[in-house]
């Protein structure tokens, strides 16, 4: 009996470690594995630990595309023009890699991951968001041509243009003053919209871990961070060495951020960071008091 129950712990635990260390990998959320999809544009989604990806399509022998693609709050998005056919689309990074199959035709269900020839998006700014300025970013989806982009102000029109559609995606970088505005898109009788604020920004933007101090020392195993900011929320990565033993996105409220995480003693870096911006802060966990 004991001979079973170790083999049987063991194998637990084998099973425990395989897990956690396959979470580590890189992952295609959307489309599905041996999904249909509509095309020509297909927007595909996942997963990942590491700054950026970079994701490939297979048809056949031939590699269609390959392009790196930044990873925010542990998620990334792309988007790719693909002919009909069967194809694979893989996302690796530092950890690892995985892929999917998908095929692709005129007339199968639209489904997760897929955007009808015919459809407009507007995925930037969200509507209700509240974003940093002076530059704001909108943004979206369309099959191809280009999609009459308007700002206003109340009754007053700030912006108008017509970006041109690139591998599925528009953009416009537009300066706004702090204030409150609509955004709208529109293409082929299609109109997409969003209400977004413009905050004034006093200063520079800016990041910063205000606790542990460098070179600090925390007495039990429970650490606390505590920190500001001019973003809307915070990447917080704890580090052993080269190792990252901890991860998580804060939400920053009236410029304050804070997390708190469970360490064993050692030696650690902490860092948060944003929007190109990063500030680090190294710390020691001496343990509980005896």
């Amino acid at each position: 009996m004991n001979v079973l129950r170790s083999i049987s712990a063991g194998l637990m635990l084998v099973t425990a470690v395989w897990a956690t260390a396959s979470l580590d990998r890189p992952r295609i959320t959307s489309p599905r594995d041996g999904s249909n999809v509509r095309g020509p544009i297909v927007v595909i989604t996942g997963t990942s630990d590491e700054e950026s990806v970079r994701v490939s399509g297979i048809r056949g022998t031939e590699q269609v595309f390959s392009r790196p693609v930044q990873v925010r709050d542990g998620r990334w998005e792309t988007s790719a023009r693909l002919e009909l056919g069967s194809y694979v689309i893989k996302v690796e990074d530092k950890s690892g890699n995985s892929s999917i199959d998908l095929k692709v035709g005129r007339g199968a269900p639209g489904g997760g991951g897929t955007i009808p020839v015919d459809r407009l998006r507007l995925d930037s700014p969200r509507n209700g968001s509240t974003l940093g300025g002076p530059k704001v970013t909108v943004s979206g989806y369309a099959a191809s041509g280009r999609v009459d982009v308007q700002i206003d102000q109340g009754k007053r029109r700030v912006y108008s243009g017509r970006p041109t559609v690139r591998n599925g995606r528009w953009s416009v970088d537009v300066r706004l003053d702090p204030g409150s505005y609509v955004a709208s898109a529109q293409q082929d009788g299609r109109r997409e919209r969003a209400d977004f604020k413009v905050r004034g920004e006093t200063q520079k933007p800016f990041i910063n871990v205000l606790t542990p101090r460098n070179g600090g020392i925390v007495i039990g195993t429970t650490v606390r961070f505590d920190g500001t900011s001019s973003t809307d929320r915070v990447t917080v990565s704890v580090f052993s060495g080269n190792r990252r033993v901890s991860r998580t996105t804060v939400d920053v409220d009236r410029g304050k951020w804070s997390w708190s995480v469970q360490l064993d003693p050692g030696s650690y870096r902490v860092s948060a960071e944003d929007s190109g911006m990063r500030s680090e802060r190294t710390f020691t966990v001496k343990g509980n008091k005896r």
